[in-house]
This record gives C-alpha cells, sequence and structure tokens, in this order.
C-alpha cells in the first residue's frame, strides 16, 4: 500500500461528512414559509439530504433551501447574513410533539435527532398540533419551549 492509497483510506469520505443546517426559525424567516412546510419535508428517508441534526437541534440543508425557493419563485439574500448556520452545542432540541397531559404546560415530545420520548414544558398544549415540530432549551433533566425559537407561524 502506497503512502497515497493509505492517505486516501484515512482521509473522511464525502458522504460520511455532515450537511450544513441552517435553523428553522431563519429558514422560515428566508422563505417566508410556514413551520409545517419544514415538517412535511423531514421525512427518514430525507435526513441527510434534506435536513439533518447537529447535536440535538435539527435543520435544513442550504440544497433543500435553494430548490424550496426556487419552486417558490423567490430569491432570498442567502449570503448577506440572513442565514448563519446551526453551531454544536447551542443547547437547543428539535422535538416533535406526541401527546399531551391533564397538566396542560407539559407534553410528551420526541427528539428528533435521537427518536427518544422526553416530556417537555410549553407555555399551553391546547395550542399546538399533534405532531407539531418545535424547539426547546435543554435544561439538563427538563425541556423547556421557549418564544424566541418558536416565532413562526405553524
Amino acid at each position: 500500500m502506497t503512502s497515497d492509497a493509505r492517505g486516501d483510506a484515512l482521509a473522511p469520505r464525502e458522504e460520511d461528512a455532515k450537511p450544513v443546517v441552517y435553523g428553522d426559525a431563519e429558514v422560515c424567516r428566508v422563505l417566508r414559509i410556514r413551520r409545517r412546510v419544514i415538517a412535511a419535508a423531514r421525512t427518514k428517508q430525507s435526513r441527510g439530504v434534506d435536513w439533518d441534526c447537529v447535536g440535538l437541534h435539527a435543520g435544513m440543508t442550504m440544497k433543500w433551501i435553494h430548490e424550496e425557493a426556487l419552486r417558490r419563485g423567490i430569491v432570498p439574500d442567502f449570503f448577506g447574513g440572513a442565514l448563519k448556520p446551526i453551531s454544536p452545542g447551542d443547547g437547543v432540541v428539535s422535538c416533535r410533539m406526541l401527546g399531551t397531559w391533564p397538566n396542560r404546560s407539559r407534553v410528551t415530545a420526541e427528539v428528533v435527532a435521537t427518536g427518544e420520548a422526553r416530556i417537555a414544558t410549553v407555555k399551553s398544549a391546547d395550542m399546538m398540533h399533534l405532531y407539531e415540530i418545535f424547539d426547546c432549551r435543554d435544561y439538563g433533566s427538563e425541556l423547556v419551549w421557549s418564544a424566541e425559537l418558536n416565532n413562526m407561524v405553524y
């Protein structure tokens, strides 16, 4: 084995590299879309292509953003600072609502990145839809819904 062949074997493959992803709030603002459009695009088959997770924070890829912009006939300013990639360790957890509790400030949520079911504290479960995606702050043992992370229309 030559040094070139060994170097190629140890180099990360292109398909193993994680795509850069952008948060839902910024994507919704730039494309002028509802969050349910993003929710519909997040299928298991499209993970890694149209969307992916950085830590526990899910976001959309630039490939999907470009395709959606073209489909909608808009040309957003992608490089003017409107979109910033999700940074690792930001403390945000992307969730999908699975069910409600008698205490309407609690919901059972699936962590999108891992599929784990956890309890999340929300403003009001009455204002949410089943399987709605939302972002929470992770405070260790508790996930807490935050208005600044969920300021787009579902």
